[in-house]
């Protein structure tokens, strides 16, 4: 699975559009099955109409991209959101999760926007002195 530019599409101000490439396992495929069995079992026993079933991460948020690590080589930002190649770039958001959870990210993305914070406010500091 990755992510790249589409250079034969373009936004209003003439930047590639993102291009997704992904695919999912046998063993994932067949989980969604399962899960949409259950939802279905389920509204039949409450007497539920369902009226749409959306694919598997239509809608939910989207994360990684710009990954936290360690190694500039593997990643794009450090532990306190900066990026490997410019020290007064921050990047806070869930693009920086490595890898995602099973809850919605707000909470993480407001423990980091805290953290970034704080090293942004120790860099300034720093640089007066």
């Amino acid at each position: 699975n990755d992510i790249s530019l589409n250079w034969d599409e373009r936004d209003s101000a003439g930047q590639p559009l993102i291009k997704m490439n992904y695919s999912y396992s046998d063993y994932e495929q067949a989980g969604f099955a399962h899960s949409r069995s259950v939802f279905k079992k389920l509204a039949k026993t409450l007497k539920a109409e369902i009226v749409k079933i959306s694919e598997p991460f239509a809608h939910h948020h989207l994360m990684g991209t710009t990954r936290m690590g360690n190694d500039p080589k593997t990643s794009v930002v450090d532990a306190q959101c900066r990026t490997h190649d410019h020290k007064n770039l921050f990047v806070v958001s869930s693009s920086v999760f490595p890898t995602g959870g099973a809850a919605n990210p707000t909470l993480t993305i407001a423990a980091l926007a805290l953290r970034a914070g704080k090293e942004i406010t120790r860099q300034l500091q720093k640089e007066e002195n």
